[in-house]
């Protein structure tokens, strides 16, 4: 019985409010709405770590006619790091980027052309430690490529997923996830929304760009039962003012660091 217990406690803590409804307020009640974008998960293997690092994995993956090679490992007291190389060519080295915040808490790594480059960008994905309803927020790290090495952007999204990446017009899009608070609606009262909006990539940016799908950005209103109906109640001068001030925040450049430091 004490063994059921400790599983059933650990089932609640890791299934956050977000986690568990999440899909009930989805932007599109059917999945096939849209295509995800191809991709893959490289597999890995453990690095023996020593002193200040905690654990250390390898990647590597086929890219064109290149081998890139990743590295990701976790910091006692700096967090969640990953570097980015070509092997063979010995000056390609990304100075290491900050991926994460919790040694134990990093997620996967996806392969994606997001720039439409020809050359395989890298996806870091690693929960924030959240607690509550945040507790489905994860760091989302891009690193785009170019012919100068990589470039790491950042940002932080709810429960992301493989099927936020979305294909439209040949070209990879990410459908970032928000909660915010509205303001007063035509009920007179203000509600929790979802929103969900579309930013697309080009060489080492990363821009919004609901433009190319008329059905972004979505918001939808967080009640008692599964919604997936974009609401009418705030107008789009409301949405704006609010989505500007939750966008100011939203992609940061990579933090590089010297570890030894």
């Amino acid at each position: 019985m004490k063994i059921l217990l400790a599983v059933t406690t650990l089932t609640l803590l890791v299934c956050s409010e977000a986690q568990c409804y999440l899909l009930d307020y989805a932007p599109f009640a059917n999945a096939d709405a849209y295509q995800a974008c191809s991709m893959s998960s490289p597999l890995f293997k453990e690095i023996k770590s020593s002193g200040s690092i905690k654990w250390q994995r390898e990647y590597l993956v086929e890219n064109g006619a290149e081998t890139t090679e990743i590295q990701v490992f976790a910091h006692t007291d700096k967090g969640i790091f990953a570097s980015i190389a070509t092997q063979d060519k010995p000056n390609s080295t990304t100075k290491p980027f900050h991926i994460g915040v919790l040694p134990f808490a990093f997620e996967k790594v996806l392969a994606i052309d997001l720039n439409q480059d020809h050359k395989k960008d890298f996806v870091f994905i690693s929960w924030t430690g959240g607690v509550g309803i945040a507790g489905s927020t994860s760091y989302v790290t891009f690193a785009l490529s170019s012919e100068q090495g990589y470039q790491a952007l950042q940002t932080t999204t709810f429960a992301p997923k493989e099927s936020d990446f979305i294909e439209i017009n040949g070209e990879c899009k990410f459908m970032h996830t928000s909660l915010i608070y509205g303001e007063e609606g035509q009920d007179g009262k203000a509600h929790n929304y979802w929103v969900y909006n579309l930013f697309g990539f080009e060489s080492q940016s990363m821009t919004p760009q609901n433009n190319v799908d008329a059905r972004f950005p979505k918001w939808i209103m967080y009640s008692s039962k599964p919604n997936h109906t974009a609401t009418r109640q705030l107008t789009t001068a409301q949405k704006q003012r609010l989505w500007q001030q939750e966008e100011e925040l939203f992609v940061i450049p990579g933090y590089y660091t010297d570890i030894a430091d």
